[in-house]
């Protein structure tokens, strides 16, 4: 059986597998390189059988690599493969391997992420939506959130900033105060939490 694999027209990072001169698939050379070398075979079940195998090969070093750098929520690590054009079936086996040998830990990255956020003064209320800008949900990402929110942490990382940032603003003035009011409200705090510290610098 005649299997070749070309760079794909219009594109510099694909290429495209070709079985009996008919296209198979894309594949992409971050996953395996620019001069991949497929297996051969007599059938096509047998080919596709042993090129699972070498996808899942390749594209767990891939990851490991990836890991290696940075930590990765399992969704994000999911979009990462799925981007470099690795099967379904691969990607969940790469992902429940790296979560059994503890290089991908969904809790510990959440917990990670927002205790430096609740250190940088941001707002309950942002964290929670830059956790959906990373593909968490809503309920997901509320339930870490307030797991680590301690009741006062609002008004505190509030007064933190109105003692720092925004110490030089007159809030006796109406507009100024409206001013600092919007800001932190941007900053995704909760409105009554920033009402509640403001009254305490009229």
């Amino acid at each position: 059986m005649k299997i070749s694999c070309l760079p794909k027209e219009g594109s510099r990072l694909l290429m495209t597998v070709f079985i009996e001169e008919e296209p198979w698939r894309d594949i992409h050379t971050k996953i395996f390189g620019r001069q991949p070398l497929l297996p051969e075979s007599d059938s096509l079940a047998a080919f596709q059988e042993k090129f699972k195998k070498l996808e899942y090969v390749k594209a767990k070093k891939y990851a490991l690599d990836c890991l290696a750098l940075r930590s990765y929520l399992s969704i994000q690590m999911k979009k990462l493969l799925k981007r470099n054009l690795v099967s379904e079936e691969t990607i969940e086996e790469i992902l429940q391997e790296c979560t059994r040998l503890g290089y991908l830990n969904d809790h510990e990255w959440l917990e990670g992420f927002v205790k430096r956020q609740l250190a940088r003064h941001t707002g309950p209320q942002r964290i929670i939506c830059q956790l959906m800008n990373k593909g968490i949900s809503r309920v997901e990402a509320h339930k870490y959130v307030e797991m680590y929110v301690q009741a006062n942490t609002s008004q505190h990382s509030i007064q933190h900033l109105i003692n720092t940032k925004y110490k030089t603003r007159n809030l006796a003035d109406y507009r100024e105060k409206q001013k600092v009011f919007a800001a932190l409200i941007r900053k995704g705090f909760d409105i009554q939490a920033v009402k509640d510290t403001l009254k305490v610098e009229e």
